[in-house]
């Protein structure tokens, strides 16, 4: 409430991290990053953290949206990449 979003403004914000889950989940199954799964995937847990917290720094919607995107798309990169890793020693 205290950033005046609507519920369309929350719909925009929601679909730019499912677009950035759906680019980032189409990007990383590709098998360019073989033999780098684990470090990617520290790298874009981390960077998922960061971007959580810069959501609490800012109050533009743009931002919002920027942010949300590469969230989606970092938080894809550690779902395949760890998928990945514990599928490689089953």
């Amino acid at each position: 409430e205290a950033l005046h979003l609507t519920p369309a403004d929350a719909g925009w914000i929601a679909s730019a991290n499912y677009l950035g889950y759906l680019v980032g989940a189409l990007a990383a199954a590709g098998g360019w990053a073989h033999g780098r799964e684990r470090m990617l995937m520290f790298a874009s847990l981390a960077a998922s953290a960061l971007l959580a917290g810069l959501m609490g720094l800012n109050e533009t919607m743009a931002a919002f949206l920027v942010i949300r995107f590469l969230a989606g798309l970092a938080s894809a990169f550690v779902m395949v990449f760890m998928s990945s890793i514990v599928f490689s020693h089953l």
